[in-house]
């Protein structure tokens, strides 16, 4: 019996622009044990994957499946300093509701 839990699963993701595929066919399942890091020379189409996941852009064709527990997000690079914030802070943003409940546990 496997402890390993989908959060997400990618299959036959195709996204193309101006005729050049960017992927074709790619498939990912990423676990909760999984650890994983986007690598890649500029307009591979990292960010675009990223946005696919997210739901911010379809795919051409394939599938996405999730669990309904999980949520995903990403901090785009060209928008991280806009507040004033330093990164982590930007990103701690996320947490706002488990740091306040933190906070009252304290008190």
């Amino acid at each position: 019996m496997s402890l390993f839990k989908l959060l997400i699963s990618l299959q036959n993701i195709s996204k193309q622009y101006g005729g050049r595929d960017l992927f074709k066919n790619l498939s990912l399942h990423i676990g909760d044990r999984n650890r994983i890091a986007l690598v890649g020379s500029n307009g591979t189409g990292k960010t675009t994957l990223m946005k696919i996941i997210v739901g911010e852009v379809e795919p051409d064709s394939g599938k996405i499946a999730g669990s309904r527990f999980n949520t995903t997000g990403y901090l785009p690079q060209d928008d991280a300093f806009h507040t004033g914030k330093t990164l982590f802070k930007e990103v701690e943003t996320v947490f706002g509701d488990l740091i306040s409940l933190r906070k009252k546990i304290e008190e």
